[in-house]
């Protein structure tokens, strides 16, 4: 295009020129010494045309040539380049499809020359660690590193995801920390972080950062809320292992008012303060628990939680009796009040239909005590101590069974 606009601009200056020099066509003499040159005017002219445009050419070939090793370099460089990012992306592919000693070889062949060799070492750290050359990885990652140009974090957070996957949990964590200390707003590190954390068992840790963790939405509301549950049941179930209530009580107290409604948690609680014989603190929670969620678990604690008026207690689970008159655990429960306030005729009547209901050896125990206590005759007694053992042995066979491969 800008020959041939060249090219008219040409034409018509001829043009205008000729018609100019039409009338006068002028001449120009040039001298020098004894010599001296006499030409017309249109000659001249065209002369000292021809005569730039040659030594244009000239000058522009001779630049030419002295770049021509430069631009041949450039040209090397560039044609590099494309081989390189060919690579990469049959690499990647070969990644993808896990052909791992081809993504190596083709991820690896060109990386000097790629714009930025860390993508393709990053690929080639994974394709090791597919292979299960952790050496390899490290070697690799380390190349990604120093090739990064202020893309480190993208290294370091591979390098922990790939440990992580290897089970090197340590070393992961001593990755994630250093870097969470360099970026502690990244969500992403974090939440690697508190991956870390759960795997590697470390509940005192995340219970610190539970607040953090919420603060920053890290995880769907439902994940969240079952990581929270956990940490906090994880955090109960380490106060038992304290002689000392205190912590018991504490580790409870610690937890949110909406976990403090799930029945599980609220089971292991009291369980282990009924174990504790706080029966004072126990029987009104249970009550109140009782009220708004039925669990035999709970049921069953009630009737060992006796605060000092089994009479009273009896009284109020007497009430229960009505919406759940055939619950064996209810019975049960109803049976041990009854022989606490010594209302033995009671107590033999909700035992023995207990035991009508669901053989329970607690209940043949509970019954045969009391049978010690109400007859001269023993007989009866061993009776129902022998048929509870009976019973607790069928049990503990079935839950065997139970256990046992299809």
């Amino acid at each position: 295009m800008k020959t041939l606009i060249l090219s008219i601009a040409v034409l018509v200056g001829g043009v205008f020129l000729a018609l100019f020099v039409q009338e006068d066509a002028g001449y120009v003499m040039l001298g020098y010494g004894r010599w001296s040159v006499e030409m017309s005017l249109v000659l001249f002219v065209v002369l000292v045309v021809l005569l730039t445009a040659a030594l244009y050419y000239t000058f522009r070939f001779l630049g030419g040539f002295i770049r021509m090793p430069k631009v041949f370099r450039r040209w090397r460089k560039h044609r590099n380049a494309r081989k390189a990012h060919e690579a990469l992306a049959r690499g990647l592919l070969e990644l993808e499809e896990g052909n791992w000693k081809k993504a190596e070889k083709h991820l690896l062949s060109y990386v000097r020359d790629s714009y930025d060799p860390s993508a393709a070492y990053l690929a080639a750290a994974k394709v090791a660690q597919a292979q299960g050359s952790s050496e390899r990885r490290d070697q690799y990652l380390q190349m990604a590193r120093k090739f990064a140009k202020g893309k480190a974090l993208a290294v370091d957070i591979a390098q922990a995801e790939m440990q992580l996957e290897q089970g090197q949990l340590k070393e992961a964590l001593e990755t994630l920390q250093r870097v969470y200390e360099q970026q502690p707003k990244n969500d992403h590190v974090f939440e690697l972080l508190v991956k870390t954390y759960g795997r590697l068992d470390d509940w005192k840790k995340l219970l610190e950062l539970l607040p953090e963790i919420s603060r920053r939405h890290i995880f769907a509301p439902d994940r969240y809320l079952e990581l929270e549950r956990r940490v906090y049941e994880r955090s109960l179930h380490e106060s038992l292992k304290s002689s000392d209530s205190v912590d018991l009580h504490n580790a409870w107290n610690r937890m949110p008012k909406h976990l403090k409604q799930d029945v599980g948690l609220l089971v292991t609680y009291l369980r282990n303060v009924v174990a504790r014989r706080e029966y004072g603190m126990a029987e009104p929670m249970l009550r109140e628990a009782l009220k708004r969620n039925w669990n035999d678990q709970l049921v069953y604690l009630y009737g060992i939680a006796q605060a000092g008026n089994p009479a009273k207690q009896l009284a109020w689970v007497e009430g229960l009796l009505r919406d759940h008159p055939d619950d064996p655990v209810l019975l049960l429960t109803l049976g041990r009040l009854s022989m606490a306030a010594e209302l033995w005729g009671k107590a033999r009547g909700y035992l023995e239909r207990a035991i009508e209901l669901s053989h329970n050896p607690e209940a043949y125990y509970l019954l045969a005590q009391l049978l010690e206590r109400t007859e001269d005759d023993q007989s009866h007694a061993l009776e129902y101590y022998r048929r509870g053992l009976v019973a607790a042995s069928s049990q503990g066979e079935q839950r065997q069974l139970q256990l046992l491969p299809a």
